[in-house]
């Protein structure tokens, strides 16, 4: 009787561990890995688009919001929750009112327009026979050596009952740097669409003040200037759909990682 060899049968071919096949599958993980990584690192490089404007549209008075225009003078129990008015008339406009300055004062020529959004908008007397109006904040948080592009929307009107054709335009004024707006004309007891008007100032310091000084001819019309959303971004800084894309990018190479290490 002859003994049988008790040795485990020889492995097939395609049994054997491919050592090839497991070096290529850590030399993807290992460049998803740095994909993920770069892809979250520009992300976090990316410059904020936050807008350094508070109440930029208006919205928010001191103590609450009206119902009806109201007068932004020194002594008015009502204010503009961030913002300082200088001048002899300004008034605060929401949107369809009848007095536009409130009951018993001046109000615009009608018809007039609210602003593309429908926000209130800050309506300056810019005759320069008296103290011409303006509108300021101070903005915090700046970085010195950057660009900021400061966007708003503008457009010019006529106090009642005064006649004449005016022109208007803002004086705009970011730390030492001031610029000037196209001049609007405006016919007379007429009202101009509203435009927007875009500018970009590079800040000095961390803290500078914003100025819109009204601006306009002739004396005694009195011109008149329609400020609405404003608003105060870093230059150059992505739109929020960059930032969207960017993030889509991160959590897509984080489930391929995933599901490749959960395969292997």
């Amino acid at each position: 009787m002859s003994s049988t060899s008790m040795h485990p049968p020889a492995p097939s071919p395609g049994s054997l561990p491919n050592p090839n096949s497991r070096t290529s599958s850590s030399i993807r993980r290992v460049r998803l890995l740095a994909i993920y990584t770069l892809t979250t690192a520009l992300y976090l490089a990316l410059p904020l688009r936050a807008d350094m404007i508070t109440n930029g549209n208006f919205s928010q008075t001191n103590p609450s919001s009206p119902t009806d225009g109201f007068q932004l003078a020194d002594g008015n129990n009502i204010s503009l929750t961030d913002w300082d008015f200088e001048g002899t008339i300004g008034c605060l406009v929401p949107p369809g009112v009848t007095d536009t300055c409130g009951p018993h004062f001046i109000s615009l020529y009608t018809p007039w327009f609210s602003p593309p959004d429908n926000s209130n908008f800050v309506a300056m007397d810019a005759d320069p026979i008296i103290t011409p109006a303006s509108l300021s904040q101070t903005i915090s948080g700046l970085v010195s050596g950057e660009l900021y592009t400061l966007s708003f929307m503008q457009a010019a009107a006529q106090f009642q009952p005064y006649n004449g054709a005016t022109t208007e335009w803002f004086q705009v004024t970011f730390g030492s740097q001031t610029q000037t707006t196209p001049v609007l004309d405006n016919p007379n007891n007429g009202f101009t669409n509203w435009v927007q008007q875009t500018m970009t100032f590079q800040a000095t310091s961390t803290s500078q003040v914003l100025t819109f000084l009204a601006g306009g001819t002739p004396m005694g019309e009195p011109p008149t200037d329609l400020l609405a959303d404003v608003s105060l971004t870093p230059t150059g800084a992505p739109e929020p759909s960059t930032y969207a894309l960017v993030l889509l990018a991160i959590v897509a190479a984080g489930v391929i990682l995933k599901w490749r290490k959960a395969r292997s």
